[in-house]
């Protein structure tokens, strides 16, 4: 759990025991229903940073990059080995000239011209050519595998945003050193949101999932709007004597803003 879903947790179980507007009304916390905490998996100095706080990202979006001239470097050079057809082509230029040494003194020895040793010579010499070859195709092909390996080398120095949604955090800037534990920036997904709220255990039987409820946001411009419950707990609290619920609320116009309170009317039995 996140540092702001403890809060919002502590801020619930506080409200729950507050009296509220209406009585069938339950105090609730808009959240984002995604918060990604977004680092990358190798350490590296920042070398660019994309976005800022409030910006809107693209799930796949190159947000940030570190310092990669060795990697780059490596890619090239290993571009160059696994393009390359001089060795394959040399080598299967000699396996055809031994292949035709082969087939002529096969012939003279069916003529009667030749002899059986340098039928074998040239046998021999074949046999070496073609493993020649192979040696150059695999060679060819460990240059491929190599140089794919430095690509995604490569491609872990460019951070890319796991989700859509907005920048809510900046941690580090351009030029500082970022480890893998830390954080660069966090990502928001803010549609749809998340209600999070914690109701009275006497209508546990009155509120599954599926069924809708009306949120209304603290905002005073923002209207009412229908949510879908999607996870009741299981287990009560206890010392309140609630259970937590979660509705899904769209916010396909990002109107809402999260981290806000607001109050939950379910509707009624029957």
């Amino acid at each position: 759990m996140t540092h702001r879903r403890l809060l919002s947790t502590a801020l619930l179980l506080c409200l729950a025991a507050s009296p509220l507007a209406a009585e069938d009304r339950y105090a609730c916390v808009i959240d984002p229903s995604r918060e990604v905490d977004l680092g990358s998996s190798v350490a590296g100095l920042i070398e660019r940073i994309a976005v800022d706080r409030g910006a809107w990202v693209e799930k796949g979006d190159l947000v940030a990059t570190l310092s990669a001239d060795s990697e780059r470097a490596t890619v090239a050079l290993l571009r160059a080995r696994a393009e390359s057809e001089a060795e394959v082509a040399a080598q299967a230029a000699r396996e055809r000239l031994a292949r035709q040494g082969y087939d002529r003194a096969r012939r003279l020895l069916d003529q009667g011209i030749g002899t059986l040793e340098a039928l074998e010579e040239r046998e021999v010499a074949l046999e070496v050519a073609r493993r020649d070859r192979a040696e150059a195709d695999l060679r060819r092909t460990l240059a491929q595998l190599e140089l794919r390996r430095a690509r995604i080398a490569l491609a872990q120095r460019e951070i890319r945003a796991p989700i859509s949604g907005f920048v809510t955090m900046r941690h580090l800037d351009e030029g500082e050193y970022l480890h893998p534990e830390l954080a660069l920036l966090t990502i928001s997904q803010l549609d749809p949101l998340y209600v999070e709220a914690f109701v009275d255990a006497r209508v546990y039987a009155e509120v599954a999932e599926g069924s809708v409820a009306m949120v209304h946001p603290s905002s005073i411009e923002a209207a009412p709007r229908e949510a879908v419950v999607t996870v009741v707990d299981r287990v009560l609290d206890a010392t309140s004597d609630t259970f937590g619920v979660r509705l899904e609320l769209p916010n396909p116009d990002y109107a809402i803003p999260a981290g806000q309170r607001c109050e939950v009317a379910f509707p009624a039995p029957g």
